[in-house]
């Protein structure tokens, strides 16, 4: 490459370096995109590259990963995000160590009578629907425990793979006595196969990684060291070398789930 030329092309790096570092985390540098990330309490979402594709990866990180009121709120503010990205066609959802989500913040539950019990599980059945009808692929990278509320969080995405040597998958409910929302039932009847759902809901059975994807509840188990990129590579199958017209997909997706979304009415004018 001839000085002038190199010169020049350093100089268009650091001014996309600088634009981007200053501009909207979900725009674009020209000539190059840059792995951006918006970080919220608990909460990582990273836009990077694969296969030519604009991924969405966003990271639970706050210890359990318990989903509180704050952390529900911050999740659909991410998905905002997202789906403002228009050129972004994959997401995925992960935790990081032993746990990919504790469901339920079990002090805020023992704060509330019965009214704001019925309100919070109505939040979080909102994020939950808006996930189910979201205009890309998903995939939940179940990384670790998977319980109640972040089961229903795995549930919620199009495919999921699990980390195969460590973790359970459970609607452990009956246990902490909290009956499901109607809604959330409708979706266990739309994503798990009739034969497991007295198991998984009336007896709050916890799946083993094998067991869960013996009964079709997850798609893929993998080690922990390809979980990322084996969740990465579902997506992509699925994607297809055509990809998806993102206004018909979420139109396919509401036709399919609309069981689900008309026990909701206010998900569904959400989403």
């Amino acid at each position: 490459m001839a000085v002038s030329k190199c010169c020049h092309y350093l100089k268009c790096i650091n001014l996309a370096a600088k634009v981007c570092t200053s501009a909207r985390l979900s725009s674009y540098c020209q000539p190059m995109r840059c792995m951006s990330t918006i970080t919220k309490p608990g909460l990582d979402l990273t836009f990077e590259k694969y296969e030519g594709k604009e991924i969405a990866l966003v990271r639970m990180t706050n210890d359990d990963n318990r989903l509180s009121p704050q952390v529900i709120d911050d999740f659909g503010t991410l998905l905002s995000e997202i789906e403002s990205n228009k050129s972004c066609q994959i997401l995925i959802t992960t935790g990081q160590g032993k746990y990919f989500s504790n469901g339920l913040d079990k002090d805020h539950v023992a704060s509330l009578d019965s009214e704001g019990l019925r309100k919070y599980l109505e939040h979080l059945s909102q994020l939950l629907l808006r996930l189910l009808v979201l205009p890309m692929v998903t995939v939940a990278a179940v990384n670790g425990h998977a319980f109640a509320g972040g089961a229903f969080l795995a549930l919620s995405h199009d495919l999921r793979a699990m980390r195969s040597d460590r973790g359970w998958l459970s609607w452990n409910e009956i246990f902490v006595s909290i009956r499901f929302p109607t809604v959330l039932l409708q979706l266990v009847r739309q994503k798990i196969p009739p034969n497991h759902h007295s198991q998984a809901i009336v007896f709050g059975k916890r799946f083993t990684a094998p067991e869960a994807l013996q009964a079709g509840i997850v798609d893929h188990i993998t080690e922990e060291g390809r979980l990322l990129e084996d969740a990465k590579l579902l997506a992509n199958q699925l994607f297809g070398p055509q990809g998806f017209n993102r206004d018909l997909l979420k139109t396919f997706k509401n036709d399919l789930y609309r069981p689900v979304l008309e026990l909701f009415p206010q998900a569904k004018k959400s989403v």
